[in-house]
């Protein structure tokens, strides 16, 4: 029997040039610290390969998350990025927390993988919506100012029965959306629940 071949590195890991006793702190999850990342903050760098040189190419790019937590951009023909994408579907995102002083202080976050598009009328992320709560969404996505589209749609739609909004973790606020749906929750038509960035997805779902 033939040995084999040892396990390929994970892509980032450096294990030959890490402080193998660098101390961690007791409190420190990784863990919880990247999904919280993953779902607060609504704008990073995308690194795509130029499909040109090869090159990596970094854009900012607006972030949201699917329901599994996989990162989605919504994409122009027009961009750069879209184009090399269409060639080359690896590509990684940095998501980085601000705040004030060194900004290598905040948490931040590299995902890597390859990005796959999605078609207007899909309806896979419906029947796995479907299969963790037994509802299954409709995505829509309309342009023009946020929180005027979100009650323009409220208006238009009464199978609509709450606002659910996720509250960011950076220190400028809970969000722009958060803090101007907020100021006129009370004369909603429908209840509005604001989701706090530091629960975990175990909390939310117990709570849902």
């Amino acid at each position: 029997m033939t040995e084999s071949s040892p396990t390929a590195p994970l892509p980032g890991t450096m294990p030959q040039r890490l402080p193998e006793n660098a101390p961690v702190a007791s409190d420190f999850n990784p863990g919880a610290l990247a999904k919280g990342l993953l779902r607060t903050i609504r704008a990073g760098t995308l690194a795509t390969l130029d499909r040109n040189t090869g090159h990596p190419f970094a854009s900012l790019v607006n972030v949201a998350t699917d329901v599994d937590g996989s990162p989605l951009i919504l994409t122009s023909r027009l961009s750069t990025h879209t184009a090399n994408l269409e060639v080359d579907g690896r590509c990684s995102i940095l998501l980085a927390e601000t705040g004030k002083g060194d900004p290598l202080a905040h948490p931040r976050l590299t995902v890597l993988g390859t990005m796959t598009p999605i078609e207007r009328d899909s309806t896979a992320d419906a029947r796995r919506a479907n299969g963790v709560a037994g509802i299954t969404p409709e995505r829509v996505i309309r342009e023009g100012v946020k929180a005027e589209e979100v009650l323009k749609l409220i208006d238009e739609d009464e199978d609509i029965a709450i606002l659910v909004l996720a509250a960011s973790s950076d220190n400028e606020g809970p969000g722009p959306l958060v803090a101007n749906l907020s100021k006129t929750a009370g004369t909603f038509p429908i209840p509005v629940a604001i989701v706090p960035s530091h629960l975990s997805d175990e909390e939310l779902d117990a709570l849902s």
